[in-house]
């Protein structure tokens, strides 16, 4: 990450949750999360 937690510009956050060389992005406001049986 460069100083300011940005890559690129874009706003940057570290989580130990995530497995190690793994990177998501995205435009978070559209993120749908959806569950249903069957």
């Amino acid at each position: 990450m460069e100083s300011g937690n940005t890559v690129n510009g874009y706003p940057a956050s570290v989580s130990n949750q995530i497995k190690a060389g793994d990177v998501f992005f995205g435009n978070w406001a559209d993120l749908i999360i959806a569950m249903w049986g069957g």
